[in-house]
């Protein structure tokens, strides 16, 4: 690909930085065009390869290969041999100094190196997880080792969830190799006095346990309901239920306050492969509202055919 168009927000396209309006100059740059066509040969672009988001359902990238033709301006030699020594000098320096402290400063500067949060694996008999397999109906198939959370007391905030396999490589080098984040947040506290399970669903792991899920806390919505729910994301003014499909509102009527399971299907040409959307929604006691962050709600949005009234 030699050449590409640029977009705004608004999806308004643009074929040079000239046409740009001015209100998007200062977001959009000259750099982000293609070069001018009597340039683009000895770019070599067309050895370049774009990866675009819905190929493998990740980040968008561009792939290209440097090679170096000549050596990099390096400092002459006998200023670099001085400056190392300098270095070496100020380093030994330190250690002397450091040396020479009381022993009790130097044990308390050991201990202020910064510890990651443990990870503290589920047991068979999680209180937690009792309450939260009785209340979601997820099948006995699920295997809650796999879950963790990142403290050892006190109230468990975000539980988190990872293969087999990563817990087995955690748990057994633990007290070897230094683990910053593993797994994908599951589900997360909200305590709510009206609500009979203090976690809901979050949206990262979802599809990972959406097969587990029982069909009581599932909801399936209509393209017009979806749509509503997510224009009204201020969870101050959720959409009432009344004002949605009579489909929405028969699966609504007895379910419980809490957590739940939004799923839209839109059939295609293939029926072999539909487009189906999970989303955690929340159930309130009069209204229902999608559990979504800004920026997944605004793509969603333009995947139905409708732009976010604030991007204008």
């Amino acid at each position: 690909m030699e050449s590409w168009l640029v977009a705004s927000r608004n999806l308004e396209f643009y074929n040079t930085f000239e046409e740009v309006d001015e209100k998007w100059k200062t977001t959009i740059r000259p750099q982000m065009f293609p070069p001018k066509a009597e340039d683009r040969e000895k770019y070599h672009l067309n050895r370049c390869i774009r990866i675009l988001p819905h190929q493998q359902n990740t980040g968008a990238f561009f792939v290209a290969v440097l090679r170096k033709i000549k050596e990099l301006n390096t400092k002459d030699d006998s200023k670099q041999a001085t400056e190392m020594e300098c270095d070496a000098n100020d380093q030994s320096k330190k250690r002397e100094n450091e040396d020479n402290l009381p022993h009790n400063q130097r044990k308390k500067r050991r201990k202020e190196i910064y510890r990651e949060d443990p990870f503290v694996f589920f047991k068979e008999e999680e209180v937690v997880w009792k309450d939260i397999q009785s209340f979601y109906k997820i099948s006995d198939s699920f295997d809650s080792k796999c879950l963790l959370t990142r403290c050892l007391v006190g109230k468990k905030k975000n539980i988190y969830l990872t293969s087999d396999a990563v817990r087995n490589l955690v748990v057994t080098n633990q007290s070897t190799i230094k683990f910053i984040n593993t797994g994908v947040k599951a589900f997360v506290r909200c305590d709510n006095k009206n609500m009979k399970c203090a976690f809901r669903i979050a949206n990262d792991g979802l599809d990972s346990i959406f097969p587990y899920i029982g069909d009581d806390r599932k909801v399936y919505i209509p393209k017009d309901d979806l749509i509503t729910l997510l224009l009204n994301d201020n969870p101050q003014k959720s959409p009432p239920i009344i004002t949605l499909s009579e489909v929405v509102q028969k699966q609504v009527k007895d379910l419980s306050l809490g957590s739940c399971v939004l799923i839209y299907r839109e059939d295609s040409k293939d029926e072999k492969t539909p487009l189906v959307i999970h989303i955690s929604g929340w159930r309130g006691a009069t209204s229902l509202r999608c559990y979504m962050d800004k920026h997944s709600t605004v793509h969603l949005l333009r995947l139905l055919g409708v732009i976010y009234p604030n991007m204008i």
